[in-house]
């Protein structure tokens, strides 16, 4: 969805971001959003059909009924018309509407009607860090954000002292891969709703993961990452608004499952919460997620 976000510049301090869609860029969303109806009941070629794998998939009947072959027509009226509703009613057309009724049939209780109905966006403190001369912003928790800047400022300190490695030598992805690890390896016991942005980034927090750096080898953490794919685009203008357009289905192809009648796929993008009783991010509806600033 679209979030419209003000860009800080170098030197602006007390930032401030949108963590989710934005009424203020609905028009530019409106109209964009007025053609897809057309292009989506319009015939398209099939590259190929991920679900003749995955013939049970809940709800993907417009999905799996028809097995084009490569080079063949396929139609999804069901985007179509939801995307026809958002762009005449906005997210109270979509989550109140065709698609929202059919959630909570498939949910059988997993959601309710007033869970659909509030918006979630909060505007909130941006996350900063000065790294290489320069003043570095993201989205704060529940975002996984912070932990490109921790890389960075991790990748700054295990260099201090010498020149940083060259693109084209190994010792650079070496570097970026590990500062990245070494960021990340407690993301999962450490990210969720209430986490404390500024704690993760604290200097004694950073300096003590740096230490573990081993220029020629990789450290004994492991890296919390799986496979996953997004597709993301974005526009700023000369006055620095900028309208943010994500679509992700987190890992694969998502829950494999769909919302009858409508060809839309659930995402697993929630899948950072955890099972343990107490967790900061047991299973709820505030569990961490892996989208960061740049992503937004």
């Amino acid at each position: 969805m679209c979030a419209p976000r003000r860009y800080p510049d170098a030197s602006t301090d007390g930032a401030r971001s949108t963590s989710a869609t934005g009424d203020s860029c609905w028009p530019t969303c409106s109209r964009l959003l007025a053609a897809w109806p057309r292009v989506g009941s319009r015939h398209h070629p099939c590259w190929r059909s991920p679900w003749s794998a995955s013939p049970t998939c809940l709800g993907c009947d417009e999905l799996t009924t028809i097995r084009p072959a490569v080079g063949q027509r396929v139609v999804r009226p069901g985007v179509a018309r939801l995307l026809a509703a958002v762009a005449d009613g906005g997210r109270d057309a979509f989550y109140e509407g065709e698609f929202g009724a059919a959630l909570l049939a498939l949910g059988q209780g997993e959601y309710t009607a007033d869970d659909l109905a509030r918006p979630n966006a909060d505007w909130v403190d941006a996350l900063g860090i000065d790294v290489w001369g320069a003043r570095l912003w993201t989205v704060p928790p529940n975002s996984q954000g912070y932990l490109s800047l921790a890389a960075a400022r991790i990748a700054e300190l295990v260099t201090e002292g010498q020149a940083f490695p060259d693109p084209e030598d190994g010792a650079w992805a070496h570097l970026l891969v590990e500062a990245s690890r070494l960021a990340g390896h407690d993301r999962p016991a450490v990210l969720h709703e209430g986490a404390d942005g500024a704690a993760l980034l604290a200097p004694e927090r950073l300096a003590a993961a740096a230490a573990n750096f081993d220029p020629q080898a990789r450290s004994g953490f492991a890296a919390p990452g799986r496979g996953g794919g997004t597709i993301y685009l974005c526009a700023v203008d000369a006055d620095g608004m900028g309208v943010s357009l994500i679509q992700s289905n987190a890992e694969g192809f998502g829950s494999h499952v769909a919302v009858p009648g409508t060809g839309v796929l659930l995402h697993n993008r929630g899948i950072g919460f955890s099972l343990e009783s107490g967790h900061p991010a047991e299973y709820g509806p505030a569990a961490g997620h892996h989208i960061r600033s740049h992503l937004r």
